[in-house]
C-alpha cells in the first residue's frame, strides 16, 4: 500500500484492523454520496485498502467499478490519481479512468509525482498566464482502452494523433456534406 497520497493523520494512523465487507461498502457508499468530507473518505479507503473486502485486486479496479461515473473536486484528484500510479497505472489508463482528468492532466500529476510533489500539493491543471480562445470540444468515446492505445500507436507511427486524425476526418465529412 502507497502512503505517499496521505495527509500526515492518516500515515499516523495505527496499523489499521481489517474492515469487514460490509464496512468497506458502506466507505464506498459514503465517498460516492457525500464529498463534505471527501478527502477524509479517500484516505480511509486507502489507509484500510477497503478494496479488498469486496472483492477488488486494486484501489484502480474498485474506482473504475464504483467511482468512473463522479466527476472529482479538482483538490481531490492528485489523491486518487497518485494512488493508481502507485499500483502501477499509466497515463492512459488514468484518464479513461477518472472522469475529469484528461490525458494532459494525468501527465502532468505523474511527472509531478516522479518529481516528489505530494498529492496534497499537486496541481492538475497548469495554470496559464496567458488569455487563451475558447476553443468548440467534442468528446469522442472509442470503446475500449486497448482500442485507444492501438489507435495511438499508428497514430504516432503515422506522426500525428488521434485527436488530430479524428478531427480531420469530422471536417471532411461535413464540409463534403455542405
Amino acid at each position: 500500500m502507497s502512503t505517499a497520497t496521505l495527509s500526515p493523520a492518516a500515515k499516523a494512523a495505527a496499523k489499521p484492523k481489517p474492515l469487514s465487507k460490509a464496512a468497506a461498502n458502506a466507505l464506498w457508499e459514503k465517498m460516492h454520496d457525500h464529498f463534505a468530507d471527501g478527502q477524509g473518505v479517500l484516505e480511509e479507503i486507502i489507509v484500510h485498502q477497503a478494496w479488498k473486502p469486496i472483492g477488488y485486486n486494486t484501489f484502480s479496479e474498485a474506482w473504475d467499478a464504483r467511482m468512473s461515473d463522479v466527476t472529482l473536486a479538482v483538490e481531490l484528484r492528485a489523491v486518487v490519481v497518485y494512488q493508481m500510479f502507485a499500483e502501477g497505472a499509466d497515463e492512459d489508463e488514468v484518464s479513461a479512468t477518472v472522469k475529469g482528468v484528461g490525458l494532459a492532466q494525468a501527465v502532468e500529476l505523474n511527472k509531478q509525482r516522479k518529481n516528489g510533489v505530494p498529492a496534497s500539493h499537486a496541481r492538475s491543471r497548469k495554470r496559464n498566464s496567458r488569455v487563451v480562445y475558447r476553443k468548440a470540444v467534442v468528446h469522442v468515446e472509442v470503446g475500449d482502452l486497448e482500442t485507444l492505445k492501438r489507435w495511438r500507436v499508428i497514430a504516432e507511427q503515422w506522426d500525428t494523433t488521434v485527436e488530430d486524425v479524428m478531427l480531420e476526418q469530422a471536417r471532411l465529412w461535413f464540409e463534403s456534406e455542405e
